[in-house]
């Protein structure tokens, strides 16, 4: 099950043009005590496959946190994503588990492939939620956009030094989370750690490969 916790029920209304499936998601509200929480929680919320929390929700006791209640669930590894109208859309990789923030409008708009993709396969995909269905699009060109970043001030003919290596590499890693770009992601890594040892690799070969995994997708 998914639990959307909501508190704001007219913003849904506004956004949302079906009503949700309640076989495999539901509004949920946390009234407890924070003394109670975690049991509270463990009663309530044990089937969870993931949760999308809204970044500002009350709770009854002033003591609750949003942290609070995320590490509950990110120390089950059960994936975890704020929504909120003033959050930037990203993934976050916490624990093992991909967990992301998400723009409120973005959110709703995205949901309802997030939940047909998990009614069919049963798969949780995070960055579908928080960046529609070009999800694996986006990550190859934001990884292509801090990558050309990395390079700006080199020309096109400069060769990686061993110091550039390290850093691609930790971007490539950082930003490539989905698993169905697993390969694509080994192969570029395998790419870069080959060649630091003979340093022969331009910086416009290594955003040309960049450009021709975006081409695939």
């Amino acid at each position: 099950m998914i639990y959307l916790f909501e508190d704001r029920k007219g913003r849904m209304e506004q956004y949302l043009s079906e009503h949700l499936d309640s076989n495999i998601i539901k509004v949920a509200i946390i009234d407890c005590a924070k003394i109670d929480l975690m049991n509270f929680l463990s009663s309530n919320f044990s089937d969870s496959s993931a949760v999308i929390f809204h970044s500002s929700y009350s709770f009854n006791d002033k003591d609750i946190t949003n942290e609070d209640v995320k590490k509950y669930f990110s120390d089950k590894k059960i994936p975890f994503v704020y929504f909120s109208g003033g959050l930037n859309n990203n993934l976050v990789l916490e624990n093992g588990v991909t967990n992301g923030n998400v723009n409120s409008g973005d959110m709703y708009i995205n949901l309802t492939s997030f939940l047909k993709e998990y009614k069919d396969t049963k798969s949780i995909i995070v960055a579908l939620l928080v960046y529609g269905e070009k999800y694996l699009l986006n990550s190859l060109l934001e990884l292509q956009a801090v990558c050309a970043l990395y390079l700006f001030d080199k020309k096109h003919n400069y060769i990686l030094n061993t110091e550039d290596f390290y850093e691609l590499i930790d971007l490539v890693d950082a930003r490539l989370k989905e698993e169905e770009l697993k390969e694509d992601k080994h192969k570029l890594i395998e790419l870069l750690n080959m060649n630091l040892e003979e340093r022969k690799l331009e910086k416009q070969a290594l955003l040309s490969n960049i450009q021709k995994l975006t081409e695939k997708y």
